[in-house]
């Protein structure tokens, strides 16, 4: 998601759930730290949720969850419990495979990363088995693994490609088999196939620069908003202190803090503004009573 521009009072964080615990929606007060309960928890066989992947939400606090059916379940801002979905993408018109990644234009429209390579875009009020409005995908495209999906202030669409492995954007209004604007890719980006070093998730701060998830050697990376090409990150948050066990979604609040989702903590742990190195977390929520599984999407 692009940064907030007003302070958030919330966390929402999709927990992909496994075993006995099943796939939820947990929210947090903003400055909850430590072993805390949810405040709110939406779960159960009403939902519908089998596999969260990632979570957003819309201009009037909608709350949209990327799901393994595959689909798009749309919660009331109020929902909780065995809450029914207001509203579910899904159906072999949608053309999903894997959604993960979700974001908003300004226009409301929604825009949603399908792991088999390809960027969907479902207009604001979008239900059921519909075709998307615009679909960007093919060879021209370097889609491969498609995860990470954010909008920048311009209407960028930046996806993070796991197989790839590379960070692209593509222009606004983008459809159809067309290039990339930018692509961040090679050996100095710290993403690679070997070793295992593939990105995750994606955010951008308010001065767009660009922090990526790294989720197999426990590394946030973080690119200049300019970053283009084989270039190395700015800065990187990495090491034993961090406490980041398999980072993947990743989000800044505006006034630079970082949250990011450790699937394997599993925990959510927060950093100041410009951390870099080998810091501690300022903030961590882990713990029995967060009922924390497998924390993967994170969002005000």
């Amino acid at each position: 998601m692009p940064p907030t521009t007003k302070l958030p009072t919330t966390l929402y964080v999709a927990d992909s759930g496994s075993g006995v615990i099943p796939t939820a929606v947990r929210v947090f007060p903003i400055a909850a730290t430590g072993n805390v309960a949810p405040t709110t928890t939406i779960a159960g066989a009403s939902t519908g949720l089998l596999g969260a992947f990632d979570i957003a939400r819309d201009s009037a606090g909608n709350i949209y969850v990327s799901d393994n059916t595959p689909s798009i379940r749309v919660f009331a801002p109020t929902a909780t419990g065995n809450a029914a979905p207001i509203r579910v993408i899904a159906g072999a018109l949608t053309t999903f495979n894997l959604p993960i990644g979700m974001g908003f234009d300004a226009a409301g429209n929604l825009y949603v990363a399908d792991f088999a390579g390809s960027i969907d875009v479902f207009p604001p009020g979008a239900n059921g088995n519909v075709a998307p409005m615009a679909t960007i995908s093919g060879s021209n495209t370097g889609l491969n693994g498609a995860e990470g999906l954010t909008l920048d202030a311009s209407g960028r669409i930046w996806v993070v490609n796991q197989n790839a492995p590379n960070v692209e954007a593509f222009a606004p209004g983008s459809s159809g088999n067309v290039a990339p604007v930018v692509t961040i890719a090679g050996a100095n980006t710290g993403m690679t196939l070997s070793p295992n070093a593939r990105p995750g998730y994606l955010a951008l701060d308010s001065a767009g620069n660009i922090y990526v998830s790294i989720f197999a050697v426990n590394t946030i990376n973080v690119f200049a908003a300019n970053a283009s090409g084989n270039v190395a990150p700015i800065r990187s948050i990495s090491g034993a202190s961090t406490g980041l066990t398999d980072p993947l979604g990743v989000l800044v609040g505006p006034t630079g803090i970082l949250y990011v989702a450790n699937f394997q903590g599993p925990t959510i742990t927060e950093y100041a503004a410009g951390a870099t190195g080998n810091v501690a977390p300022t903030v961590t929520i882990s713990g029995a009573l967060t009922g924390f599984n497998q924390p993967i999407g994170v969002s005000f």
